[in-house]
């Protein structure tokens, strides 16, 4: 195993997990688990409990009775954290040895309103359209359908013009047993190349 204490999240309210742990001879003698709940950086809950698990055991545990988060809260996780209260021989005071993070339910909010701003600005020719907004623009060519140019304060952001890239570099998984001289048309990237995956074109319609 990675770590030897495993988690699993029971219920949110009240706030309840399950831990069980992986050691096969020893019992847990010198280890806490340290539990916060955090959204968008800001911690609402915490606390620490001493562990007491046989060798293999597992235990549940309920953190909070209520667990209440301001409304429009977002990003909400709860991280847990088994760490090792005294030093020893090989480690710190405070050393973590296992943790693991769940994402918690947000209460249901409204979002608020953006600010208002000012709208795009859309410029049409028989070439193309652009659009502008604050400091940048956008440029596409009615023909292609491309987007040809993305200037931020003037300066150009597009080395060639944004176009959909649906092949990627095959791998050796899908290269399988081909060798240069002896191809296997089973592998995935021969598949690939019978189909006409390679030889795709973009048309604008």
């Amino acid at each position: 195993a990675q770590q030897y204490f495993q988690f699993t999240l029971l219920a949110q309210s009240p706030l309840r997990i399950s831990i069980s742990s992986e050691y096969l001879f020893r019992a847990t003698d010198n280890e806490a688990l340290r539990w916060q709940v955090q959204a968008a950086g800001e911690t609402f809950a915490e606390g620490q409990v001493k562990l007491e698990l046989s060798p293999e055991g597992q235990g549940e545990l309920t953190l909070c009775d209520a667990l209440t988060l301001p409304v429009g809260a977002e990003a909400v996780w709860l991280t847990l954290e088994v760490v090792q209260p005294q030093a020893t021989a090989w480690s710190d005071a405070g050393h973590r040895v296992a943790w693991q993070q769940f994402p918690l339910a947000a209460p249901l909010a409204l979002r608020r309103p953006s600010p208002v701003g000012t709208a795009p600005a859309l410029e049409s020719s028989d070439a193309a359209w652009t659009v502008r907004s604050g400091s940048q623009q956008w440029t596409i060519d009615r023909e292609s359908g491309l987007l040809t140019h993305w200037q931020v304060e003037g300066v150009e952001q597009l080395l060639t013009p944004l176009r959909d890239q649906f092949v990627r570099a095959p791998l050796d998984n899908d290269i399988g047993v081909s060798e240069v001289e002896r191809i296997d048309p089973n592998a995935w990237v021969e598949r690939w190349k019978s189909a006409g995956l390679y030889g795709l074109s973009a048309r604008c319609v």
